[in-house]
């Protein structure tokens, strides 16, 4: 993998974590399945870490820092099966289908928000 090539994937994987990551651990909470992420576990981290060896020879600590604190997020992604069967599990729970009502409440609430005030 090349530097250029390690770049985009983390900018792709930082936009993932963005947009969708809230969503999924909303709705898998930390059992997501991998192959939701945009490219394998294993690659995002090969990509991650060039970078922070790169952004070491350059004294970049800043870069470095951002970069590491996104990698504890990929511990979030299991195995397929192992994710849809805790989700089976999840979904048949008291428990997590009133958290997961909350979050469309919170959803409302920020709705309704953005109406009243732009």
């Amino acid at each position: 993998m090349t530097l250029k090539q390690a770049d985009h994937i983390r900018q792709d994987w930082g936009k993932f974590l963005e947009i969708t990551n809230g969503h999924l651990i909303g709705l898998f909470l930390t059992n997501i399945p991998e192959r939701l992420l945009p490219y394998k576990k294993e690659v995002i981290l090969e990509a991650l870490n060039m970078l922070i060896e790169y952004c070491k020879s350059n004294g970049d600590a800043e870069s470095i820092n951002l970069i590491k604190n996104t990698i504890p997020s990929l511990d979030w992604y299991v195995n397929d099966s192992e994710a849809l069967a805790t989700a089976a599990k999840n979904f048949n729970d008291k428990v997590y289908l009133d958290l997961f009502k909350k979050t469309d409440e919170s959803q409302q609430k920020q709705y309704d928000y953005v109406l009243a005030n732009y």
